[in-house]
């Protein structure tokens, strides 16, 4: 086991204690993230307890703790671990996807086009109620009045998504007769599309 690897212990000490200040949990779930690349080193994560650690920073006051949170766990996301204490993460993740930063947001979604990249995770994102969260967010942000150049991200990761969920019925259902359709012919129109270029494909595609 690589020396970073052998101090994951230390790192959710860090993360799980009250007293120790937002800065330095931020630098060690970005060492977290840096380290997360391998299947073995995903799967000493979880078994130590990350999944456990991390759910409650995803609520936490810093936005850049917020991130780096979510962050590591699209990178856990492909886990079949993490798909079954998913339920530990759902609250955390759907408010990220109404986060007041955009850089969260746009993490949160791609965690979530992480997570749907197979039947299990499809299954884990409709079972805990998450694609009525995406629905809600993606119709919410593309009013005029929320609609912002910063979430071009944001909206390409949860339309990837969106593809993925809708192969299955569970995945479906969410989006019916919620004015999801509308949504996406809104992203359509001349001033959406000067906004968002090239991110438009994924509207034509799907």
């Amino acid at each position: 086991m690589a020396i970073k690897e052998r101090a994951i212990p230390k790192y959710l000490a860090v993360l799980t204690n009250p007293e120790v200040e937002a800065t330095i949990k931020r630098d060690a779930l970005k060492t977290l993230n840096e380290i997360v690349s391998h299947q073995e080193t995903k799967d000493i994560m979880i078994d130590q307890g990350m999944i456990e650690a991390v759910a409650p920073l995803l609520k936490d006051s810093n936005p850049e703790v917020r991130r780096e949170a979510v962050s590591l766990v699209g990178s856990l996301a492909i886990s079949e671990k993490t798909k079954q204490k998913f339920e530990l993460l759902y609250d955390g993740v759907q408010a990220q996807l109404i986060d007041e930063f955009p850089s969260v947001q746009e993490v949160a979604a791609w965690a979530i086009f992480r997570l749907s990249s197979g039947r299990d995770g499809c299954d884990a994102i409709a079972n805990n109620k998450l694609s009525i969260g995406m629905v809600n967010a993606f119709i919410n942000y593309t009013k005029p009045e929320f609609f912002k150049k910063e979430l071009q991200h944001f909206f390409l990761y949860l339309l990837e998504a969106f593809i993925n969920i809708t192969e299955y019925d569970a995945g479906i259902v969410p989006t019916l007769e919620t004015g999801m359709v509308g949504s996406l012919k809104d992203i359509l129109l001349p001033d959406y599309v000067n906004d968002f270029g090239i991110y438009t494909q994924k509207v034509h595609e799907g």
